[in-house]
């Protein structure tokens, strides 16, 4: 054999074994979550990635898959999802994919026809969800359905709420209290509510207070004071975002968040000097917040890109890094187990990984066509 023959059989065997290692190495990077974007479309579509824990993301073997994709929820073996009107079960599949396996109307409220389903809460056990839903009348509802061991739902209950335009819950760490947050007709609303064992919401008063309005800000030039969205801490508290609604329509000012401590009967104890304002610019909506599993960081999303806060021993907030993308509007946002922070805008899926000084972009977005909700199942 010539030796430019042998020369070349060596580094066709060298490459080989090379991606033969990179290969191996690769699979064996284990998997952190399951990521379910929903996007609109007419049927609706529901698009499925799985995130290393080296932030790398891939998609799953038949993804997207077809039918409803609004308020997409799930817990360990179903994600749900609604098309505004239906719910629909998806069984999950071991690589991640989806079935789907029933659906049921979701629009239920006892003695109120024409609702439409805003959007989906699985309490933290995954065994009751929760449809807030819209009626027709401008009032609000929430019902409470069960969920089967097949994945399935059984009607239990339904909760008329009147005015808030809530549409979510947040559960606190126990799983005993929840909350929805919202304007009803221009008032503040914070609502309470107590589940009991079988799933079922009593509604109560949290005692809430308005945090105050700042000194940069003339009480005289403001119409209402109006909260939305919250997001709730493992450690006992509630972040509620809210804004300045101005009599002057030219008059912007930019949005803040307040922490709450959860009390033992559920009522929420507004933080002494918790209020901090956002640096997203003037008058831009939070779109969403959430915590990280320890309860320690605070994602805040929306129009003019992401900030992170850390939640310090005393219930205040600390900014932690500087806005990240601020030319986007994110929606929606989750966290998984393993320091990674997803998100996305109405065209893309983005990951950003948790560092001490703050969240940085991992990898290139992944387009999306009009994604509208977000879920992440965290498998680690």
């Amino acid at each position: 054999m010539r030796p430019i023959q042998i020369a070349v059989l060596l580094v066709v065997a060298f490459t080989a074994g090379l991606f033969a290692q990179t290969k191996e190495a690769t699979a064996t990077i284990p998997t952190v979550a399951y990521v379910y974007v929903g996007e609109k479309t007419t049927s609706g579509k529901i698009a499925v990635f799985s995130a290393k824990s080296n932030g790398s993301l891939t998609v799953v073997s038949g993804s997207p898959f077809s039918g409803p994709s609004q308020s997409v929820a799930v817990n360990s073996g179903f994600v749900f999802a609604t098309d505004g009107t239906n719910i629909s079960t998806y069984s999950r599949l071991g690589n991640g994919g989806l079935h789907k396996s029933s659906i049921i109307d979701g629009s239920v409220c006892a003695g109120y026809p024409d609702l439409y389903v805003l959007g989906l809460t699985l309490d933290h056990s995954g065994s009751s969800l929760y449809p807030g839903l819209y009626l027709n009348t401008g009032d609000d509802c929430f019902a409470d359905f069960a969920v089967q061991h097949n994945g399935s739902l059984q009607f239990q209950s339904s909760t008329y709420i009147g005015a808030a335009e809530i549409g979510v819950l947040e559960f606190s760490n126990n799983n005993q209290f929840a909350y929805g947050v919202g304007c009803a007709r221009q008032d503040w609303v914070i609502d309470g509510f107590d589940r009991g064992p079988g799933g079922g919401l009593v509604m109560f008063n949290p005692a809430a207070e308005i945090p105050p309005v700042p000194s940069s800000i003339s009480i005289d030039d403001i119409f209402f004071e109006c909260p939305s969205p919250a997001a709730a801490s493992a450690k006992g508290y509630l972040a509620v975002a809210y804004f300045f609604y101005p009599w002057n329509s030219s008059t912007n000012y930019s949005e803040y968040i307040a922490t709450y401590e959860i009390n033992s009967s559920g009522n929420l104890d507004l933080v002494t000097n918790s209020e901090e304002v956002t640096k997203f610019g003037t008058f831009t909506a939070i779109n969403t917040l959430r915590f990280d599993p320890t309860g320690t960081y605070l994602a805040a999303a929306g129009q003019g890109g992401l900030e992170l806060f850390k939640l310090k021993s005393n219930g205040t907030l600390a900014r932690v890094g500087n806005v990240l993308e601020p030319k986007l509007t994110f929606l929606d946002v989750k966290w998984d187990n393993d320091g990674h922070l997803y998100a996305i805008s109405d065209s893309a899926l983005y990951l950003f990984t948790l560092h001490s000084t703050g969240l940085t972009v991992t990898g290139s977005p992944h387009p999306l066509a009009n994604a509208q909700s977000l879920a992440v199942l965290p498998v680690k």
